[in-house]
């Protein structure tokens, strides 16, 4: 009855803050790591998967801290998700903004949809939001919020059971930085 003890012993202090660090070039960010700022209507609640539960107009932002070891062109990328039975919202806009550079209004559209087992139940799609050049190694932030909730379309049989989708929510899975370029490579 011998219980297997792993012994960890660390040469420094154990970083245990909500920073989100560079793995080979890319910078995941869940929606429940982010910092909940609220707005007029309440503050943005997540679901039992880390993910938001009521991200409108009226609910705030969320912000993202992250740390940047390769300065240089970072893609932004937005990761959702939506019930099998509806189609990706249409006419949506979203701000994002990274650090204090001035916030860029997107038309949120579907630039991929990610092939996985949820994709017959909760379809993940990808939105590149913007590209910005981040200057200096470090900690950065980026700001999120919907200006604007579009629509979308119901597919297939209506009455399937879809209680706890509300209508008014981008469903946010995570956000991405993706390094696209450095400095070296623009001198090359």
């Amino acid at each position: 009855n011998d219980v297997p003890v792993l012994r960890l012993k660390c040469r420094g202090a154990v970083k245990t803050d909500r920073l989100n660090y560079d793995n080979e070039g890319i910078i995941s960010m869940p929606a429940a790591y982010a910092v909940r700022k609220p707005g007029k209507g309440g503050e943005i609640t997540l679901g039992e998967g880390g993910y938001t539960d009521n991200f409108n107009p009226q609910t705030g932002s969320l912000e993202f801290k992250f740390n940047v070891a390769t300065p240089g062109d970072y893609e932004i990328r937005l990761c959702t998700s939506r019930h099998w039975r509806r189609s990706f919202l249409k006419d949506t806009y979203v701000t994002v903004k990274v650090d204090n550079k001035k916030a860029e209004k997107v038309l949120l559209t579907e630039t991929e949809m990610y092939r996985n087992v949820r994709s017959k139940s909760y379809p993940e799609s990808w939105s590149a939001l913007t590209t910005v050049e981040i200057k200096e190694p470090g900690e950065h932030t980026i700001t999120l919020a919907v200006d604007k909730l579009g629509t979308f379309t119901k597919e297939g049989f209506y009455g399937e059971y879809t209680e706890g989708e509300s209508d008014n929510n981008i469903r946010v899975m995570r956000v991405e930085a993706h390094l696209v370029g450095t400095p070296q490579q623009h001198a090359d």
